[in-house]
């Protein structure tokens, strides 16, 4: 299939012929043809401020009956439409035909004299920037007909919307990401405890620092690949997709030709004949033949990798000959510890661009190569080593950064950004690029099948997001957008499918509608990161919106099980991940009380005994209720001896001392208003107790039947583990609002 698409290409290109090639089709109608289409050539051209289609026919008569039918007085007949719109504006011009000059049977059949040629000039209305004519061409002698064929014309978009539909896109994504890296910082820097962690706000290797290129190239590379489907799409929809290639790593011409590359835009006109639908893109872009896209994707993917990792030195070293020049001094083991430390960042710089950034077209270009392993069986194995690589580099990378939920800082913003409190079904969504790579690299002969996977991967994403709003946990509301506009699009491409038989005026239309979808959906995300989230900022700096409304609700944070607390990471924590504390709160979180009653630890005995009233801090992400008043208070606490000056330190360790905890062992403390996210934390400390190996501990008391030695030998013997293992948490019960 490759090699007869592949071949009359190059006999075409060595014709010398004058125009660009158009692909012909079989007309709809049932004249019996005298006249066999060989190939249809075409240039488009101005002339006195009007477009003018020139269209050159190469035909071969059934039983070289030329000369006998005078076949040189045949001319050509053209209607092309634009939307359902007849675009032939005039007279025809230089209208000529001619028979064969050379026998066909002593010349070869390659040269352009053994056969009959027709020409002729068509004048045109004024033609749409991005428009594509649906072509009747007729080659007819008086009242009959010798032939008729069918072709789409796409002219040249033009120079200046190339270099836009490239560089807009390029520089907004650019932005995007600047802004939100800006934000980002910015957010950190006024989140954080302390000082010191305002230049550590950045310092987890695994965080991105631009958090808006992400999105963006993905739905750059969502538009690209899927003007690569095997339908017959209107030209000027693959010409506007076609300039997204960059999105893909993939350029004109780079790095690997082989010393062939389709013509792309000849005489005005984009020169096209393909069998699937990829290889149509490469010859929409110009490039080299498909075969060779994955290799040039591979290769680009190393220069870009490279220029990251050398980006990230030179700003190191640049940093260290700064500070050594204003403190005139230059410390070397300074410099090899901060060049080991950002040695580290590449890595997961390097992860990131190829898991999250750059995994899709990978997959799909890879599994493009399945479609002729009879002709490159070396490139094929090689492709498919390469996919197996990234899903087991995937699958080790996730694995690890998900035991410390720090996976979503390596898919910031993505589908793959999936909290722990969700189910572990929801890691499927990792295996989403591979489905679509599959779609749209493998199945290139099933245009089908391609589009229903591409909708079952949207369907997936959006019953993700319909679970977490079902199970009240936070919305993915831009996933779920993005998703939306993919899965429309899909379904809407369904019309350019064959047996559908769609008119050109409905196919135009719906392309219409899918670029315009792209792009107000490309539009909202920048207005989203680069207006929005700013706005908020800023408003929020001048005290115009509280921090309630900046920020999601805390009080629902997830709730975490045992096996979730056992992964829990051993490595520092940094505090910069934790939400900002009111400093006059802290400054009021532990002072001494002139009553000697009320709320607090314990009452002293005395008149003059002094408490502690709770520590009031701020929620954060992991805070729960404390136990109640009730629960606390309904069991005696021994007096604490107070001094008549007490301190933080003092006090804290007294009421530490002087707290007796067995009674939070108890049954009923287990069942009426209990912390359970702190039983959780002391099961995984001192082991998972339950009822049934405490049969002493009944609500209401000792059990039935029990010696009471029993249940105080018990409790003598939890003490002693306490002591031995581990330290006492006291939490302050929660103060009346």
């Amino acid at each position: 299939m490759f090699l007869s698409t592949l071949l009359p290409c190059l006999l075409l290109l060595s014709a010398s012929v004058e125009a660009g090639f158009l692909r012909p089709l079989p007309c709809t109608d049932t004249d019996n043809s005298l006249l066999e289409s060989i190939s249809l050539h075409g240039f488009l051209d101005r002339e006195d401020g009007n477009d003018v289609l020139s269209l050159r026919f190469i035909g071969d008569y059934i039983d070289d009956r030329c000369d006998e039918l005078n076949g040189s007085l045949a001319r050509l007949s053209v209607d092309a439409k634009a939307l359902g719109h007849s675009v032939i504006d005039g007279e025809p011009r230089n209208l000529h035909g001619r028979c064969p000059t050379l026998s066909r049977e002593n010349y070869p059949r390659w040269d352009n004299r053994t056969y009959a040629i027709y020409e002729g000039s068509f004048p045109l209305k004024s033609l749409l920037p991005f428009s594509t004519l649906d072509t009747t061409i007729r080659v007819q002698l008086n009242e009959t007909t010798l032939a008729c064929t069918r072709t789409y014309i796409t002219p040249y978009i033009g120079s200046v919307a190339s270099r836009a539909l490239v560089g807009i896109p390029l520089v907004l994504m650019l932005l995007a990401g600047i802004v939100t890296g800006a934000l980002k910082r910015s957010q950190k820097r006024r989140g954080s405890f302390f000082r010191h962690e305002a230049d550590d706000a950045l310092r987890d290797r695994v965080d991105t620092p631009m958090p808006g290129l992400g999105p963006c190239l993905h739905h750059l590379q969502f538009v690209f690949l899927s003007g690569c489907l095997t339908l017959p799409y209107p030209g000027f929809f693959r010409a506007v997709a076609s300039k997204l290639a960059w999105s893909s790593l993939i350029f004109a011409n780079w790095p690997v030709t082989h010393q062939f590359t389709y013509p792309g835009v000849e005489d005005g006109l984009f020169s096209v004949n393909a069998t699937y639908g990829l290889e149509e893109m490469s010859q929409y872009l110009g490039s080299t033949t498909a075969s060779d896209l994955w290799t040039n994707s591979i290769v680009n993917l190393v220069l870009v990798a490279a220029g990251v990792a050398i980006t990230i030195l030179l700003v190191t070293v640049c940093k260290f000959v700064w500070e050594g020049y204003r403190s005139q001094t230059n410390d070397m083991a300074l410099l090899r510890t901060e060049i080991l430390s950002q040695t580290q960042r590449i890595g997961w710089s390097i992860t990131r661009i190829v898991l999250d950034y750059f995994l899709h077209p990978l997959v799909a270009f890879s599994l493009y190569q399945m479609n002729y392993p009879q002709w490159f069986p070396f490139h094929t194995s090689m492709a498919m080593i390469a996919v197996i690589a990234l899903a087991g580099m995937l699958f080790f990378t996730v694995r690890y950064l998900a035991k410390t939920n720090r996976h979503i800082l390596l898919f910031h913003q993505t589908l793959f950004a999936t909290p722990v409190s969700q189910p572990s079904a929801f890691y499927a969504l990792y295996g989403v690029p591979f489905v679509r790579g599959l779609a749209i690299g493998a199945l290139q002969r099933y245009a089908l099948a391609q589009l229903l996977l591409l909708g079952a991967c949207e369907l997936f994403i959006l019953g993700c997001c319909l679970w977490s709003a079902y199970s009240r946990l936070p919305i993915p509301w831009r996933q779920a957008a993005l998703a939306l506009v993919r899965l429309a699009t899909v379904c809407m491409s369904l019309v350019f499918i064959d047996h559908v038989n769609a008119s050109e005026r409905i196919a135009s239309n719906v392309a219409y509608a899918i670029l315009l979808m792209h792009t107000v959906t490309f539009a909202s995300s920048l207005l989203l990161d680069c207006v929005y989230e700013p706005t908020r900022g800023v408003l929020h700096n001048l005290g115009l919106l509280k921090e309630d409304q900046a920020h999601m609700d805390r009080s629902k944070a997830p709730v975490y099980g045992i096996k979730q607390l056992s992964h829990r990471s051993t490595r520092r924590t940094s505090f910069a991940h934790l939400p900002s504390l009111d400093p006059l709160d802290v400054g009021r979180s532990v002072r001494p009380s002139s009553s000697g009653s009320g709320s607090g630890y314990g009452s002293g005995s005395g008149s003059g005994g002094d408490s502690f009233e709770d520590v009031r801090l701020e929620p954060i992400q992991f805070f729960r209720p404390p136990r109640s008043q009730r629960s606390v208070l309904s069991f005696t606490l021994p007096a604490p001896v107070v001094p008549s000056a007490p301190t933080f330190e003092s006090d804290a360790g007294d009421i530490g001392k002087a707290i007796e905890l067995d009674p939070l062992d108890d049954g009923e403390m287990r069942t009426i208003n209990t912390d359970y996210y702190s039983c959780r934390e002391a099961d995984q400390f001192y082991g998972r107790r339950t009822h049934a190996e405490h049969p002493d501990l009944q609500q209401g008391g000792e059990a039935p039947g029990r010696s009471s030695w029993l249940s105080r030998f018990r409790r003598g013997k939890r003490k002693e583990k306490s002591k031995e293992k581990g330290f006492e948490v006291i939490r302050p019960p929660r103060p009346p609002m």
